[in-house]
């Protein structure tokens, strides 16, 4: 069995001089309690391929009783793509048997992501629909500022890969977005681009601190405000010294994933 956690993907971001203080990046540490809010929402996804009997580990998080949200590339593993089954384990913190497993009887991912072109990077995002509901609630998509993010901290979660056989344990992290992200050119796959503040509504990919390493792909970025949590961004994949990439959830990919949850992914069992 062959066993790949997530993709790394690398970015060569040119930041500009320091517009605003640094915030420091708390490091990655076990999520003690993976039944509260939000954690029990967050998912371990493992993708089973047609080939040799590979899968893949990725990170995900459920956004109604019967959707997860995560990367494209989770759903598609770019060195073994031809996914058959998906498995969800929404708040795994321990052992497979540990822990409900929900299976998946479609997915779509953006039809403008193009696997070899790292301009699309904020095109990385896709929608698991399982079979059966869950029933511990979920993250529903709201709509927020993005200008405010570079000045707050923001929270992310997931499934590390350099911490254990399979990732099977979940770690969260806090740090700053540093802002949106224009990707002029990619150099031997690595976006080249700078960094915009404020971010803009209409950005579609993001640059942070977060600390975060490969399979937690598809990882939930968000903000709390003491009582609830807002979904802000898709950790994406591990950059250079620069910062890390996460796909932004701005209002236009919000009303794409809707129409997803609502037409294309509907509830069979609805």
């Amino acid at each position: 069995m062959y066993i790949h956690l997530g993709e790394e993907t690398s970015s060569g971001i040119t930041l500009p001089p320091a517009l605003f203080v640094p915030r420091p990046t708390v490091p990655a540490s076990r999520v003690t309690n993976a039944l509260g809010l939000p954690y029990r929402n967050i998912c371990r996804i493992v993708v089973r391929n047609y080939d040799n009997d590979q899968i893949s580990v990725g990170t995900g998080v459920l956004i109604s009783p019967y959707h997860v949200l995560t990367c494209g590339h989770v759903i598609y593993p770019p060195e073994s793509p031809r996914t058959r089954a998906i498995e969800v384990f929404p708040g795994q913190n321990g052992p497979d048997e540990n822990v409900s497993l929900f299976r998946s009887n479609g997915w779509v991912i953006s039809a403008s992501r193009r696997t070899n072109d790292c301009r699309t990077a904020g095109e990385d995002y896709g929608l698991i629909r399982l079979a059966t509901p869950t029933r511990q609630g979920f993250m529903p998509l709201r709509p927020f500022n993005p200008a405010i993010l570079t000045s707050i901290f923001v929270q992310v979660a997931g499934y590390r890969g350099d911490r254990e056989e399979k990732a099977r344990h979940m770690y969260e992290s806090r740090g700053q977005v540093d802002g949106a992200v224009d990707i002029q050119r990619c150099v031997n796959g690595i976006p080249k681009g700078s960094v915009i503040r404020p971010i803009p509504p209409t950005a579609r990919t993001i640059v942070h601190q977060l600390d975060t390493t490969k399979a937690q792909s598809g990882a939930p970025l968000w903000i709390d405000n003491g009582t609830s949590q807002t979904l802000i961004g898709l950790h994406i994949g591990l950059g250079n010294q620069d910062g890390k990439l996460a796909v932004l959830l701005n209002a236009a990919l919000q009303t794409q994933i809707q129409d997803w949850i609502r037409n294309t992914l509907a509830p069979i069992n609805s």
